[in-house]
């Protein structure tokens, strides 16, 4: 996925030029900056390094955060299926819904998912209209993409709420998965964004966007259904992929992609056993 880093400036500057002060403004443009942190730590030592908003609203601490959210979200899928992952009954689903209430959404997916026995891991978004969405990465065993689509519209009815696709064929499985997670947290800076609500593309209507995605309370993580294994066996995955010289340098073999690979298939396969 291509970095969206750099539209963090503008996006900042962007709400500058209205008329209209908000709380977001100075936090948005600092980071976009990358202004240096000010001030002295608990151990009376300068503070050292950037500063980072952490905003919904900044593409720059979002695109980070999305990185590592994809990491997870491919450990996770890979430690489920014991390294045997099979792209049929792994999906990329989005879904919307009508009310701005972020906790029934959630009530509701989640239950729907519960009882279908599907395993998701994804997060909730906020429109530039206002409007919640998600998208998730669906592990679904049980059921074909298709009976899936079909079971999810039972409970959210309304067009176009919701859509269940495979996953990109040019791409492989885990470039596939992180690209929707780190996808799914980034802010409307999106193509699609400005080109469904382009009348909201300008300063008066990202402000209204940032009240609006202000008053959604609540944790936007979304995932479940994954059990204390697959979560160990995934920590140990990412683990082992973080480091991948030193555990490698070791054993006195190459440091190639494929032996991190292997080392990754180890981890997981010892975790089975």
């Amino acid at each position: 996925m291509k970095s969206r880093g750099r539209k963090a400036g503008p996006f900042a500057e962007l709400i500058t030029r209205t008329a209209y002060l908000t709380p977001w403004t100075e936090p948005l443009l600092a980071c976009a900056r990358g202004d240096r942190l000010e001030g002295r730590t608990a151990s009376n030592r300068p503070r050292e390094g950037r500063y980072n908003c952490r905003l919904k609203t900044c593409c720059k601490c979002q695109e980070k955060a999305g990185i590592r959210a994809g990491k997870r979200a491919w450990s996770l899928i890979n430690a489920a299926t014991d390294g045997k992952v099979d792209r049929n009954f792994i999906s990329a689903v989005h879904v919307n819904y009508e009310e701005r209430d972020l906790r029934g959404f959630n009530r509701l997916l989640k239950n729907a998912l519960r009882r279908l026995n599907v395993k998701y891991t994804g997060e909730y978004a906020v429109s530039l209209d206002g409007s919640l969405h998600t998208h998730f990465i669906a592990l679904h065993s049980d059921q074909t993409r298709e009976e899936l689509e079909q079971a999810l519209k039972e409970v959210f009815p309304e067009d176009r709420s919701v859509v269940v696709d495979e996953l990109k064929q040019r791409q492989s499985t885990e470039e596939a998965v992180r690209n929707v997670i780190q996808y799914a947290g980034t802010p409307p800076v999106k193509k699609g964004d400005r080109r469904d609500h382009f009348r909201l593309w300008n300063p008066d209507g990202l402000v209204r966007y940032l009240i609006l995605d202000a008053q959604v309370q609540g944790s936007r993580k979304l995932e479940g259904m994954f059990t204390l294994s697959d979560k160990a066996k995934a920590k140990e995955l990412r683990r082992a992929m973080k480091k991948p010289m030193r555990k490698i340098a070791s054993t006195g073999i190459s440091s190639t992609s494929a032996a991190t690979a292997d080392a990754a298939s180890d981890v997981i396969r010892q975790k089975g056993r």
